[in-house]
């Protein structure tokens, strides 16, 4: 069986961020600025056909009810359960320009930009620039041209 389960970073072109989702537990998130994936819990689910709890995509650490904390009449010994339950049977398609994960009715879908970077050397009218600070600017995305 394939492994599912990888994180990959979806990232705006140009952008020193990214939103990382795809490996279990809290290990993704949107990082701005960071050399890592941001370690958040990223919930993405729903409430369960049953009573009391929610289901979702496993990308977060287990969640206990913590209303008994400040509930006095819950403060018995009772075990603490979990509030969100991750899915089981989860299915994924990683693609160059998206990401879709899906189990039973619920899809969930990351769309990311990919563009082609030109040859510097190939492009025409290139010598009009004469530092590498000018060539890396006309390679830079242009908010008219996205």
């Amino acid at each position: 069986m394939k492994n599912i389960f990888f994180n990959a970073h979806h990232a705006p072109i140009g952008a020193f961020s990214s939103f990382t989702l795809g490996f279990r537990g809290a290990k993704g998130g949107l990082g701005l600025e960071l050399g890592k994936p941001a370690d958040q819990n990223v919930f993405i689910g729903l409430e369960s056909k049953k009573d009391g709890y929610y289901e979702a995509f496993p990308f977060f650490k287990g969640v206990e009810d913590e209303s008994a904390r400040y509930d006095i009449e819950k403060a018995t010994a009772e075990p603490k359960r979990e509030v969100i339950v991750p899915f089981e049977n989860i299915g994924r398609d990683y693609k160059l320009c998206s990401d879709k994960f899906w189990v039973d009715d619920i899809t969930y879908t990351i769309y990311s930009q990919a563009a082609s970077v030109p040859d510097p050397d190939k492009l025409q009218n290139l010598s009009e620039f004469d530092t590498q600070a000018e060539k890396k600017y006309i390679l830079t995305p242009k908010k008219d041209k996205i």
